[in-house]
């Protein structure tokens, strides 16, 4: 039997954005096979090496609350036959440090 790879996600928001102090709302769209499960990686580097967080069956609007700095993101699919698809081009924002009062 030959193996599928499953669609990768595609449409990822935000894109290169600051937002406001804690938390960030990650957004995608899901493609045909939606039904398969999605994993939200966030990291402090683009090549993912420590991952900050990592969320397993990850809605397509997930929000996340995160020290301030700035930090790359991706969902990866997992076909029914175990198999991943490729990961989403990565996406960075920036979480905004609070200001004094």
């Amino acid at each position: 039997p030959s193996l599928i790879r499953p669609s990768a996600v595609a449409s990822l928001s935000p894109v290169a954005t600051k937002v406001g102090a804690g938390a960030v709302e990650l957004s995608w769209s899901k493609p045909m096979d939606a039904a398969l499960p999605t994993r939200l990686e966030i990291a402090t580097d683009p090549a993912f090496i420590a991952p900050v967080e990592i969320r397993h069956n990850a809605d397509e609007k997930t929000r996340v609350t995160l020290k301030p700095g700035p930090y790359f993101w991706r969902v990866v699919r997992i076909g029914a036959d175990g198999i991943w698809s490729f990961p989403s081009p990565i996406k960075t924002f920036t979480i905004a440090a609070e200001s004094p009062p």
